[in-house]
């Protein structure tokens, strides 16, 4: 009996295994909430907020091709470290809250998204700069 219970707990287990393995893969609705373009309303370096106009006319763009964009105008702490201000952008398959810019370059950065919304995103990563303490940039974003 011991031996037809645990066969057929196996069975039941292959059977699922390739039953989800099979055709389309569905992936979370994250990544296309974030095509757009943001702008940022609030920054937080550690406990600090940004000041009101540090991040005006800044703006960032992200297309369904996984690139982006940055305007900068005033070259305020930006979420990408590129200084080309482009770049590609990707969201982990499996971790949907982990944004990455330019994955596998000198200027690659990891960013977790907390909230996203049609009309909301909110970004967190820890930046060590030398001589300081590692410190929380809290980026909140709304769409444009």
């Amino acid at each position: 009996m011991k031996r037809q219970i645990l066969l057929s707990f196996f069975a039941l287990a292959f059977v699922t295994l390739f039953t989800a393995c099979g055709g389309t893969t569905t992936v979370s609705p994250i990544p296309s909430l974030v095509v757009g373009k943001w702008t940022v309303t609030k920054a937080y370096y550690g406990n600090e907020e940004s000041s009101a106009d540090m991040y005006k006319g800044y703006e960032i763009n992200f297309t369904n091709t996984n690139t982006y964009s940055v305007e900068n105008p005033t070259g305020a702490p930006s979420l990408s470290l590129s200084p080309l201000n482009s770049g590609v952008y990707e969201i982990d398959a499996f971790n949907n809250n982990q944004l990455t810019f330019d994955k596998g370059t000198t200027t690659s950065s990891k960013h977790s998204i907390i909230i996203v919304n049609n009309t909301k995103m909110v970004t967190e990563t820890y930046v060590t700069l030398p001589g300081k303490l590692r410190t929380l940039y809290r980026f909140e974003l709304a769409r444009k």
